[in-house]
């Protein structure tokens, strides 16, 4: 059995109120998203703590970046591309990023690889649900 963990990023005060909580997914102590983004360089990293922050603190906050509604799909991505972060919205304003993915060979992902990404997000969603009402 998987042990499933959400840690909350912090937002600097500096962007502004936080409206939103950012949370990531750590399964077995490791989390495939911190690994990912701490192996991007300097300047990748320092663009997308930038879209994060944003979408932690501006209520309709757009990029080109960042689409917050796949087609035919209930989750959404921060793209520089190629990397994909993905994330879901879930009790309230909480957003939780769980699954990243490279893809080097072209801008669209197959159903194949979005229907994977779909059921692990309805798996952390419902131990985010569990996991949020204790906190």
């Amino acid at each position: 059995m998987n042990k499933v963990e959400f840690r909350e990023l912090p937002i600097s005060p500096s962007y502004g109120r936080k409206i939103r909580r950012i949370f990531y997914v750590v399964v077995n102590g490791k989390s495939k998203m911190k690994r990912e983004f701490n192996n991007l360089d300097e300047d990748m990293q320092n663009s997308i703590k930038v879209l994060i922050s944003m979408i932690a603190t501006k209520r309709h906050y757009e990029s080109d970046k960042i689409k917050w509604n796949l087609h035919k799909y209930n989750f959404g991505e921060i793209r520089p591309f190629p990397q994909r972060f993905f994330f879901f919205q879930k009790c309230g304003n909480n957003l939780i990023f769980f699954d990243y993915y490279l893809n080097k060979k072209r801008d669209k992902l197959n159903d194949e690889i979005y229907l994977r990404i779909k059921k692990r997000k309805e798996e952390y969603e419902k131990k985010f649900e569990k996991f949020i009402s204790r906190i």
